[in-house]
């Protein structure tokens, strides 16, 4: 009868047995990862890719990309026209790889939004330099389509494994050609209506309904606007101001303000206003057969931001399930940032 220590070290041999496998065979697998537009996605500027960047990173201006200074990080966006993902997929071998200073670790298919791309680890050594060798690791992400292959480089202190995984999962958010996000002079709403941006040089309306999703002429079920009126409002004129833009924005209704609040957003101090009004018609049938008519509650909202020279405005209208919308246009203005 074997011991009870011989008992522990055969359980613990065959755990550590059972790890290794694991680990062996998580190498190389492929990855599924489906991706949707939000709120932290960030289209890069010059790119044909939205990433979820590393946190704490901002766009360059050296280069297509991220850097986070105070880790090291730097996520570098380059595109290739004319060059289809397949055949530079296929370049990813140890020998492509160290053609371009990276010696490869690992290499893993993904499927992003039911499409193939890869995923390479490495290291980026420096040549004749020893010590330095594979100092900075490297994630690279390829994807594309035909036409066009995207390649992302993150890099990163090969002896911060944190920054590592930061890479990583930032690299695996990517969205290439993203068509979520509906754009157009400067605006950028994503799909699910929380990813609002506004150029600092827009000076026109664009209209759009709360999914993104530019509108025609005819009011939907609701509606938000944002608007940059050139011209500074003095302090003390305001709230006036403010009232006037409501009471010409719901001109067509008998309204009742029901809130009004101080707000901050991007760093501008302004007025919330919310108003109440008799929305659409709905029409139904009584129990004797005849056509019953009722109008149904709708709301009313407005957001005005003041800047020493800009009035930023932010409108929304809804005429049905208004309490659902009202929250929703709260949650796209809290978006609201100015272009650097």
């Amino acid at each position: 009868m074997r011991t009870r220590s011989e008992i522990l070290r055969i359980i613990v041999g065959a755990s550590l047995a059972l790890l290794l496998m694991a680990s062996a065979s998580s190498a190389g697998q492929r990855i599924f990862k489906s991706n949707v537009m939000t709120a932290k996605h960030v289209i890069a500027k010059g790119a044909h890719v939205a990433v979820v960047p590393p946190p704490g990173a901002v766009q360059s201006d050296a280069f297509i990309g991220f850097e986070l200074a105070s880790r090291g990080i730097q996520y570098k966006i380059v595109e290739k026209n004319g060059a289809s993902y397949k055949d530079s997929a296929g370049a990813l071998t140890a020998e492509g790889l160290l053609a371009d200073g990276i010696k490869l670790v690992d290499s893993s298919p993904v499927t992003l939004n039911e499409k193939p791309a890869t995923l390479v680890s490495g290291t980026l050594g420096k040549d004749g330099d020893e010590e330095n060798q594979a100092a900075t690791g490297v994630q690279l992400l390829v994807l594309g389509d035909d036409s066009m292959a995207v390649f992302i480089y993150g890099y990163y202190p090969a002896s911060d494994k944190s920054a590592a995984t930061m890479v990583r999962n930032s690299l695996l958010t990517a969205i290439f050609n993203p068509k979520q996000s509906a754009e157009s002079g400067g605006y950028k709403l994503s799909a699910n209506g929380t990813s609002f941006r506004f150029a600092d040089e827009v000076s026109s309306t664009r209209y759009y309904t709360v999914d993104g999703v530019p509108a025609g002429g005819e009011l939907s079920s609701a509606l938000y606007t944002a608007t940059r009126i050139r011209q500074g409002v003095p302090e003390d004129e305001r709230a006036s101001y403010a009232d006037k833009a409501m009471e010409s924005y719901l001109s067509s209704y008998e309204f009742k303000v029901s809130s009004r609040k101080a707000v901050t957003y991007a760093g501008l101090k302004g007025i919330e206003i919310v108003a109440d009004f008799e929305g659409a018609v709905r029409k139904s049938r009584s129990s004797s057969g005849g056509v019953v008519r009722r109008t149904v509650p709708g709301k009313g909202y407005l957001v005005m931001l003041f800047g020493d020279a800009s009035v930023y405005s932010f409108n929304g209208i809804a005429v049905v399930n208004s309490d659902e919308y009202l929250q929703q246009f709260r949650r796209i203005t809290s978006t609201f940032a100015l272009e650097k």
